[in-house]
């Protein structure tokens, strides 16, 4: 029940915005931030997605599927918003709500709070000021992920439920360029990440380090857009020490396979909905199988 009113409340939100920005030639990443990548001057977007765990990648080894009646999905409601700061720079803030519920035989359990705030600031360092048949638009940015959401490390619910964020500072840096033609677009954003060390109560980590190189294009139909991007991601290990002795996580892959659908309503609003799926493509280790759907609404305001 709390799920469906979750839903209900997100999606009358979602429908209360009402007016504004062109579709974005870019799919969403876990790892980018919510650039101003047009001509307006700011933005303010909503998300709802549903992540559903479809298998567990082992450190070696081959990922081994869930079995029917283990469930694990995880529900999250994303604000973001970007502002110029002035005709190069922006910055931005991203919050997630997250709800995340586990039901195996026999157990049912669900927990809601604050994820992971993300803080960006970004800088336009290839303009677009005149026509190219080959030079992309680009953007370098720098993002902090803040540690708001319950790490799986603080987690006192049955299976980690209440854990709703990473738990870690970051700092990233990385680069999203863009080419679009008459109906077709293309972009590319490599990004690399630092995570630093934090000690729990009852474990210390160390920091590591991250990566993440997407890749997407996209064809449009008047108001319409079709795309698809791919994006594999790296984690490396981290020391653990905690009163069992020193340990090391193991290296974390994953790939993001994605399709997406985008509508502008007008000039000033679009609509997107997309499928992620983490089951496609390899190599996958140390890390949980997800399939994700998402409706996103960007608002805009023209420079």
């Amino acid at each position: 029940m709390k799920s469906e009113v979750a839903v209900a409340a997100a999606i009358a939100l979602l429908a209360t915005i009402g007016s504004a920005q062109a579709a974005p030639c870019c799919g969403g990443s876990s790892a980018a931030p919510a650039l101003i990548t047009g001509d307006e001057r700011a933005t303010a977007g909503f998300a709802l997605s549903q992540s559903a765990v479809i298998g567990d990648a082992p450190s070696e080894g081959l990922a081994v599927f869930r079995a029917p009646g283990d469930d694990e999905w995880t529900r999250t409601l994303r604000v973001e918003g970007a502002l110029l700061l002035s005709d190069r720079w922006q910055a931005g803030l991203w919050f997630p709500w997250v709800q995340r519920e586990l039901r195996r035989p026999g157990a049912h359990s669900d927990a809601s709070g604050a994820g992971d705030l993300r803080a960006h600031l970004g800088y336009e360092i290839l303009p677009e000021w005149e026509y190219s048949a080959w030079r992309p638009r680009g953007f370098a940015f720098f993002q902090l992920t803040v540690p708001t959401g319950v790490s799986v490390y603080e987690a006192t619910a049955p299976g980690a439920v209440d854990a709703t964020g990473r738990g870690f500072w970051a700092l990233s840096a990385g680069t999203l360029l863009i080419k679009k033609g008459a109906a077709w677009d293309g972009w590319a954003l490599p990004e690399a990440r630092v995570i630093l060390a934090r000690k729990f109560s009852g474990a210390s980590l160390g920091g590591g380090i991250g990566a993440s190189l997407g890749f997407g294009a996209g064809r449009s139909f008047g108001a319409f857009r079709l795309g698809a991007r791919v994006q594999p991601q790296w984690e490396s290990s981290r020391a653990v020490t905690s009163s069992l002795g020193r340990s090391r996580t193991d290296r974390l892959w994953v790939w993001d396979t994605g399709l997406e659908a985008s509508w502008m309503q007008n000039d000033a609003l679009s609509w997107t909905a997309s499928y992620v799926d983490q089951t496609l493509l390899g190599p996958a280790r140390n890390t949980a199988l997800n399939r994700t759907f998402a409706l996103s609404v960007q608002h805009r305001w023209d420079r």
